[in-house]
């Protein structure tokens, strides 16, 4: 893994610290050690480097050396029709890529129903355990948001209430559905 994934929590200026099973967690995939400096990513914030001041089996510390707000020039939008749950992780992988902040599944004419409740759709923690490692390759900040629509028209109603002047249009899709 390239970065290191922070929550915001984790990062305030009193306590630089992570707990608990997120300490086995950095531990096991980053080989932390004291002294060390790491590129790290503030989940939802931005991008930081840290140094390993203490480590020991309950808690890691760490002082923030610089901290650069990710600041975000467009919100993305992906709409894409529900497909199968391995797709769907790979989905996720490549829209935290990209910069993607909502990701909406939408039922369609051939959507198999099952695909709307798939694990990962519903599971927030297997949605957050994808989030974290694509966030930890990519270096992007965002965990984008997952919407499920069962109709077309849901659909409608959604994005003729998003703000326009903060998205770009890349596509457009007449659609047969009310």
């Amino acid at each position: 893994m390239n970065f290191l994934a922070l929550y915001s929590n984790e990062c305030t200026l009193k306590t630089n610290y992570a707990e608990s099973n997120r300490v086995a967690f950095l531990s096991r995939i980053h080989n932390i050690q004291i002294g060390k400096v790491y590129s790290a990513v503030v989940i939802n914030q931005g991008t930081a480097q840290v140094e390993v001041i203490e480590y020991n089996d309950l808690a890691i510390k760490f002082k923030i050396i610089n901290f650069e707000a990710y600041q975000e020039k467009y919100q993305i939008n992906l709409i894409i029709g529900a497909t199968r749950p391995q797709m769907v992780k790979r989905i996720y992988k490549v829209a935290v890529a990209y910069g993607v902040r909502n990701i909406i599944f939408v039922n369609s004419e051939n959507t198999e129903k099952s695909y709307l409740s798939s694990k990962y759709l519903l599971d927030n923690s297997e949605k957050e355990r994808i989030f974290i490692e694509a966030i930890e390759q990519a270096g992007l900040p965002f965990i984008p948001e997952v919407k499920i629509f069962s109709r077309f028209g849901l659909l409608k109603d959604y994005i003729n209430n998003i703000d326009s002047d903060n998205c770009i249009h890349i596509a457009s899709i007449n659609c047969k559905y009310p």
